[in-house]
């Protein structure tokens, strides 16, 4: 039998280091590989704006948040520009 132990696990990176790779995806939406894992999206968690958002999944009696940040300004030409570093925080417990 395993145990969960709560926990917590933060990822920060420079875009310039991604080399083209796109961020982890622990969206747990249908159809997704997380949802093909048994997790479930927990929609009544969650926000989303430019540059930063938070959401929860939970499979059983674990509940994870998610929260992620590329912060961003509006230019001034009007257009949107992220910043280089994108950092993701995941903290996971028993419900």
């Amino acid at each position: 039998m395993t145990k969960f132990v709560a926990g917590l696990c933060d990822f920060e990176t420079n875009d310039s280091l991604r080399a083209g790779a796109s961020a982890p995806h622990f969206d747990a939406i249908e159809g997704s590989e997380m949802h093909g894992l048994g997790w479930r999206q927990s929609y009544g968690i969650g926000a989303d704006g430019p540059g930063s958002g938070i959401f929860g999944i939970e499979k059983g009696s674990t509940l994870c948040i998610i929260r992620w940040a590329q912060p961003a300004h509006i230019d001034d030409d009007g257009e949107i520009v992220s910043s280089d570093t994108f950092n993701m925080r995941i903290q996971c417990r028993q419900k």
